[in-house]
């Protein structure tokens, strides 16, 4: 996106980190306070959500939609190439934040113990 912006004179290098990032924080930001009673923190889980935003032909950001359980299906080629990445990127965040090491392309290590001593996952999985 950058890159054309920038080839056609709308904007100059460092405008998606610089302006448009902090745009689409502020806009979830807002959202995910506005629902944070909705969101219920479940030991050992998370939620994974959907964002539609759009830029207009002046770059203002807009909101389109934002999905509790949005569509994971790959039936085009553009899903295809873009699902899988943002599962393993949420999967990845979430791992991390529970301080697994990622372990590169394949699976990471399951973690023995949680929080407070608690079993990481129930037996089995």
């Amino acid at each position: 996106l950058e890159h054309c912006l920038v080839a056609s004179g709308r904007v100059s290098e460092g405008w998606v980190d610089g302006v448009l990032v902090p745009r689409i924080q502020t806009i979830v930001v807002e959202l995910l306070q506005g629902c944070r009673h909705e969101i219920l923190p479940l030991y050992g889980t998370f939620n994974l959500i959907g964002i539609d935003i759009m830029l207009d032909d002046d770059l203002n950001v807009y909101l389109i939609e934002f999905n509790s359980n949005p569509a994971l299906t790959v039936n085009t080629s553009v899903l295809q190439n873009v699902i899988p990445k943002v599962v393993r990127e949420a999967l990845d965040l979430v791992l991390c934040a529970h301080g697994v090491p990622l372990a590169g392309p394949g699976p990471p290590p399951r973690p023995t113990t949680g929080p407070r001593g608690r079993d990481a996952a129930p037996p089995g999985l």
